[in-house]
């Protein structure tokens, strides 16, 4: 048992690259399970599943996600703290639950 159930690492991966991949087997050292979530915007290229299946071949005790990406309302500003909410609600409606570290990269 490591020291956290369920660690989540979310982003748009455009594209995956070595600092992604470095967040990531840092979560998978530090918890039980690790969700990756890839956001999807139909804009954004190369397509989520395209991005997705990079990263699951990359990490594959990974649970790599798509996940709509309910930010975009606000394209081109920072999130606000309704961006929280949404993707607490969102995830949740995606069987994502019992997240206890959040790894992220800068």
């Amino acid at each position: 048992m490591k020291q956290f159930r369920c660690g989540l690492v979310a982003g748009k991966f455009l594209p995956p690259h070595a600092g992604h991949h470095a967040v990531i087997r840092d979560a998978e050292t530090l918890a039980d399970r690790v969700v990756v979530v890839v956001c999807d915007d139909p804009l954004q290229l190369p397509d989520a599943q395209t991005r997705a299946s990079w990263l699951q071949e990359v990490h594959p005790f990974a649970d790599v996600l798509i996940a709509e990406d309910v930010c975009t309302w606000h394209r081109g500003s920072l999130c606000v703290d309704e961006c929280s909410r949404r993707w607490v609600t969102h995830l949740r409606s995606m069987g994502v639950s019992g997240v206890d570290l959040v790894c992220a990269n800068d």
